[in-house]
């Protein structure tokens, strides 16, 4: 006959679980941490709204500015960041006071799942989602990129900082400095392609959208190159005047990936027909 075992030492671990679990159990709080709610929620409803709509997202415009799908784990939709005038988000929602210099209080929410309040702010003097320049500078080195982005006599507005040197038939464009800052809009045509259209003269056009090298841009007279700006976004040349620039997101993997994903399948299937081998007497083979 088994000994009978004593309840007490289950029954000691009784008050700690409860303390653990105070929140769910006896004040109604949801029993999971913020992370849930405002990284991995907005990114599986981006991901069903593609599935609706026949797309396998590949670029997720919803994480940093904008990021390949396949390496965020996370879609930072609501926890944003506001450390600098080049932002261009107007509105931010994060979670701890931001510096009164850059952004005006909206309001705030609370939350169950969330202990501190959800407070709602506005950037003071936000840059648009796209507009043109006509003058820029290369810099190379990251630190002394972000020192110059955050010099005080910097005007992202008015110069844009390349992190590499633009085709030669664009190098005179730094000298043009009579030319001004025109507008330019974006559309967003699905998560892998963005029209850009652009006024004003020659220059480039920023665009607040994660750069990667598997962008290509396009115009009415060919290929354009993207280059990175402001160490992380967009910089198209252009010639103005109202043209329209067309952006695609074509992952350069895309293509091996799916030749060896049709050389699996075609292994898998030659070894679901090909016949089990048989030894001797009739008997599957050891």
């Amino acid at each position: 006959m088994a000994p009978r075992r004593s309840p007490w030492p289950y029954l000691a671990h009784l008050p700690f679980v409860a303390w653990t679990f105070a929140g769910p159990l006896f004040f109604g709080l949801v029993p999971y941490f913020r992370d849930i709610a405002y990284y991995y929620y907005p990114n599986e409803v981006f991901l069903e709204r593609s599935f609706r709509e026949g797309v396998w997202p590949l670029w997720n415009p919803t994480s940093d500015a904008g990021a390949p799908f396949l390496t965020t784990d996370v879609a930072e939709l609501v926890l944003v960041r506001a450390t600098s005038a080049l932002g261009a988000l107007r509105f931010e929602p994060p979670l701890r006071p931001l510096p009164d210099e850059l952004v005006s209080a909206r309001g705030e929410a609370t939350l169950p799942e969330v202990l501190e309040p959800l407070r709602l702010y506005e950037l003071r003097d936000p840059l648009p989602r796209a507009f043109t320049v006509a003058r820029f500078g290369v810099e190379r080195d990251p630190q002394r990129l972000a020192a110059r982005l955050e010099a005080p006599g910097h005007d992202p507005r008015a110069a844009v900082l390349l992190s590499e040197d633009p085709p030669p038939a664009l190098a005179p464009l730094d000298a043009r400095t009579g030319e001004s800052a025109g507008e330019a809009s974006v559309e967003r045509v699905s998560a892998h392609e963005l029209r850009v259209r652009t006024g004003g003269g020659w220059g480039f056009v920023v665009v607040s959208e994660g750069y990667h090298r598997d962008w290509q841009a396009s115009a009415s007279d060919g290929a354009r190159p993207l280059l990175r700006a402001n160490g992380r976004y967009w910089a198209i040349p252009t010639r103005g005047g109202g043209e329209t620039i067309t952006v695609r997101y074509r992952p350069s993997w895309r293509a091996p990936a799916l030749a060896a994903l049709a050389l699996g399948a075609l292994g898998v299937l030659a070894l679901a027909a090909w016949p089990a081998r048989r030894g001797t007497r009739g008997e599957p083979a050891a």
